[in-house]
């Protein structure tokens, strides 16, 4: 592991990681409270709640905020900023009009019939996507201590607010309200930390010049990110179509477990990484690529092999004898979200060496496996661990071949020897 920190900067690493450890250790810590004020069906709630805001969230800022990072000067960087968050408000704007439809002609039969649900949900894809601006100027400006402290407090409002929500019998939807407000402390947090001012004019030709130049954002890498992230947040809309909301509860709390390592070492890791090779020369982008491969392959499988193991027990013992059902769906996942560790460690690498449609045909790679695996289970009319288990495995493949490309692409463009050394 001292190799690794030492190749990507080891301070970086711990003021990045160190605000999503503390966040993730808080949202365990108490988990076990909430699992018992909160039934399996809220989970199944916030479980849609999150897939539909995600995606779009995500992509609400048709990806130019991570352009920004990457821009040569600061006005070219406040003009992507400003691009990304008028997309903001234009994605929203398309999305109320697909929430409404999903609403009146109640397509996802598990999600609640509430117009406070729905309402929650185009509330946080807003707010998701000013996150991810946000987030990103101030990655820019190196206030890397700004956000690794916004990580706890998002997480500590949560938690407060869904301990209070709870106490209010808001059963249904006290998580989902918790959520929207801990995501507008985080965008006020980020908000008067960033200093990059923002353009008015967009049409102008300067703005024209900026967004041809990094048009590859939008074109290339939105495709490659909406595919993606429909492989971790698809599965929960399309399961809300034939399975209920208490079964999804199931798997949320197994997925949630499991982003948890997700979060502290793989978004941390992967940022550093990320501009650790910004920063390089491309001649040792092959050794750093090997030796962070080998040692996220060590550290990533001890924890995830015990977990395997101890499944049932954990759950029984530490969220209660109702959660047993969780284990089983802890133990699909697992392999899946080891190899999906490993490969986003390095997914930001395609970004670097600009072969942005080697990391979108990945993504299709990826979203095909994961539709094959839901649609072959929903067609055999098998209960839900059945899907899970069989698009997690056929996606694993995907990731393998992901991370087998992008070696040989880096091998291509690199002379630097490899060295076998791990220590």
């Amino acid at each position: 592991m001292k190799s690794l920190l030492g190749s990507l900067r080891r301070h970086q690493f711990f003021t990045l990681s160190g605000g999503l450890l503390g966040a993730n250790v808080l949202a365990l810590a108490t988990m076990p409270f909430l699992t018992r004020l909160y039934p399996a069906t809220s989970f199944g709630y916030f479980a849609i709640y999150v897939a539909i805001s995600g995606i779009a969230g995500s992509l609400s800022t048709l990806r130019f905020e991570y352009s920004v990072a990457t821009a040569d000067n600061e006005n070219e960087a406040s003009l992507l900023a400003s691009f990304a968050i008028a997309s903001i408000g234009l994605v929203t704007v398309i999305s109320s009009l697909g929430i409404a439809l999903i609403y009146f002609f109640h397509v996802l039969s598990a999600a609640p019939q509430s117009l406070t649900f729905w309402s929650e949900t185009l509330i946080s894809i807003a707010l998701s996507g000013l996150l991810q601006v946000f987030t990103q100027v101030n990655f820019r400006q190196g206030t890397l201590s700004v956000i690794s402290i916004r990580h706890i407090i998002d997480r500590s409002t949560v938690i407060v607010f869904s301990f209070v929500f709870a106490h209010l019998h808001f059963e249904q939807e006290g998580l989902i309200l918790a959520h929207v407000l801990g995501l507008f402390v985080s965008v006020l947090v980020l908000w008067r930390a960033s200093k990059l001012r923002l353009r008015n004019s967009l049409i102008d030709a300067p703005a024209k010049a900026v967004l041809k130049k990094y048009r590859d954002f939008p074109l290339k890498n939105l495709p490659s990110a909406a595919l993606t992230l429909s492989t971790s947040q698809l599965p929960p809309v399309l399961y809300s179509i034939f399975y209920s909301a208490h079964d999804i509860g199931y798997l949320s709390l197994a997925q949630r477990l499991l982003d948890s390592p997700t979060s502290i070492i793989g978004s941390s890791l992967g940022a550093v990484y990320y501009r650790r090779m910004l920063q390089s020369e491309p001649g040792i982008h092959l050794r750093v690529l090997w030796r962070t491969l080998v040692w996220s392959v060590l550290v990533f499988s001890i924890p995830l092999v015990i977990a395997f193991v101890f499944a049932q027990p954990l759950i029984e013992r530490l969220f209660g004898a109702a959660w047993s059902d969780s284990a089983f769906y802890l133990r699909a996942l697992i392999p899946f979200s080891f190899v999906r560790l490993v490969f986003l460690v390095q997914q930001s690498l395609y970004v670097v060496i600009r072969r942005l449609d080697l990391d979108l045909m990945v993504s299709s790679a990826l979203f095909f496996m994961q539709l094959l695996g839901l649609g072959l289970g929903i067609y055999l009319a098998r209960p839900l661990l059945f899907p899970v288990h069989l698009s997690a495995s056929l996606s694993c493949f995907a990731y393998l071949a992901g991370i087998a490309l992008l070696f040989l692409q880096v091998r291509k463009s690199s002379s630097a020897p490899i060295s076998l050394r791990v220590t």
